[in-house]
């Protein structure tokens, strides 16, 4: 009698401890969390497209974004998240995704450098270009309206492949050709021309990013200057809206 009171009691005590393990675990998964992830001056850059999180079920994207120009980063939080396993995830302009996988169990700050594969440059040389195998660039406009388009140079002999795409009244107009080596200048030059300040165009409403990577160098621009004097339109018309070989 006595050996089943204590085989009761025992019952008894593994059931109320399993119950106070489950609540305590259910209250700690409810339980929300911050996350905090800062990317270095590339990013900073506005190099990236878009950025948000995975879990096993949801996407989530930053609910803040803010700019340290003394450090020269950037970082992007989520304030009330549970416990579990995430992926972040970043998209270049240039359509290229990295990602990092964690575990959340408490209020988190993680720093990724992307510096190590892009260098920011203030100017990348002719020579530079003519070297590089491959050589990629994009615009982005923002403001009353939002536009991306990106392209890439494969070098052939003293030709080059240039493929990418862009919109045209919400049509994709995708671009596959081969041009005269001399849309390196006209890269060169809108390098040198956002160099000069100019006080004298018009500003606009519009934002105008133009980026250009060779290797892992990334030279970046943007302007709100009216559209009218935005080099690289010159650059587009002559050499990806024309339906001839370019010269």
């Amino acid at each position: 009698m006595k050996l089943i009171k204590i085989l009761e009691f025992i019952a008894i005590s593994i059931f109320c401890l399993t119950s106070c393990q489950k609540k305590a675990d259910k209250a700690l998964s409810k339980k929300r969390y911050s996350l905090t992830i800062m990317c270095d001056s590339c990013m900073n850059k506005r190099f990236y497209n878009n950025i948000y999180l995975t879990s096993e079920n949801d996407t989530i994207n930053p609910e803040k974004i803010n700019r340290n120009r003394i450090n020269r980063t950037i970082s992007f939080k989520w304030d009330s998240l549970n416990m579990g396993k995430y992926k972040f995830h970043i998209k270049t302009v240039f359509q290229k995704e990295y990602s990092t996988s964690f575990a959340l169990s408490g209020d988190t700050t993680i720093i990724i450098n992307y510096n190590t594969i892009y260098r920011p440059a203030c100017f990348i040389t002719k020579t530079e270009m003519e070297k590089a195998d491959t050589i990629e660039f994009a615009y982005r406009s923002t403001g009353c309206s939002y536009h991306l388009e990106n392209f890439m140079l494969v070098k052939e002999g003293n030709l080059y492949h240039l493929t990418g795409s862009y919109k045209r009244n919400g049509e994709l107009i995708v671009i596959d050709k081969i041009i005269f080596h001399n849309i390196i200048d006209a890269l060169n030059n809108i390098e040198t021309q956002y160099r000069i300040k100019r006080q004298d165009i018009p500003r606009s409403t519009m934002n105008h990013e133009f980026f250009l990577l060779v290797k892992s160098k990334l030279f970046y621009f943007d302007e709100n200057y009216s559209s009218d004097y935005y080099m690289y339109g010159t650059l587009k018309e002559r050499y990806i809206l024309n339906t001839n070989e370019s010269n």
